[in-house]
């Protein structure tokens, strides 16, 4: 944990100092093209990709906000905040345990603009992304439950960090408005928590592993 606080401290600082600046350089310049800001929301099927055992997806959502920072020729910044839910679900004859977690996440994307599809157009997206997490929640059938960040029962570590990559298009012609991008993050932290008790032994929670995200997300920009 210590190794990777301070790695996420000066990702944050360059999110919050370095993207300001750059917006501000392009937005002197009389032929920068527009930037523009935009709401995201989508579905997330996330499980623990390293897992020792076989484990399947929990799928949950994910909302936040993006702005979109024109760079020259075909490529944009991409910054995004979001309030993103994981997790990982363990089955057995007895039924399925879903192991959730909630974070606050932070990608910082490079957008390059692809073909044209009729009128619309492809584009391509990749950077890093980390992650607080805010709560926990332990889902078995209907029922539901949340646990404070310091319980002892948690099973998650408090921060993540990964890479993400995505095809999206962005629909009618220019300027579009609406976004569809799918995307897959990569973990790169081992996020699984020592659990001193597992609250049901026949479907544990893994002893270690990193995330491995689908997401559908859809951007509406203005």
């Amino acid at each position: 944990m210590g190794s990777l606080r301070r790695p996420a401290f000066w990702y944050a600082v360059v999110c919050i100092l370095v993207v300001p600046q750059l917006s501000a350089a392009h937005g002197q310049s009389r032929t920068a093209p527009e930037r523009r800001f935009g709401l995201v929301a989508g579905i997330n099927a996330a499980t623990l990709r390293t897992a020792p055992n076989p484990v399947g997806y929990r799928t949950a959502y994910l909302i936040g906000a993006t702005m979109l920072q024109p760079l020259g020729g075909r490529f944009t910044l991409r910054p995004e905040v979001l309030f993103s839910q994981k997790g990982v679900a363990v089955a057995s004859e007895n039924g399925s345990v879903r192991y959730g977690a909630a974070y606050i996440e932070l990608p910082l994307l490079l957008q390059v603009r692809g073909p044209r599809v009729a009128a619309s157009r492809l584009h391509l997206m990749a950077g890093p992304t980390v992650s607080v997490k805010v709560n926990e929640q332990l889902s078995v059938g209907n029922a539901d439950a949340r646990f404070p960040l310091e319980a002892d029962q948690s099973f998650y570590q408090r921060l993540d960090a990964g890479a993400v990559g995505g095809l999206g298009i962005t629909l009618g012609p220019e300027p579009a408005r609406i976004g569809l991008t799918l995307r897959y993050t990569l973990g790169l932290v081992d996020v699984a928590h020592a659990v001193r008790t597992q609250p049901f032994p026949d479907r544990p929670f893994p002893e270690d592993g990193a995330y491995g995200i689908w997401s559908v997300v859809a951007t509406l920009q203005f």
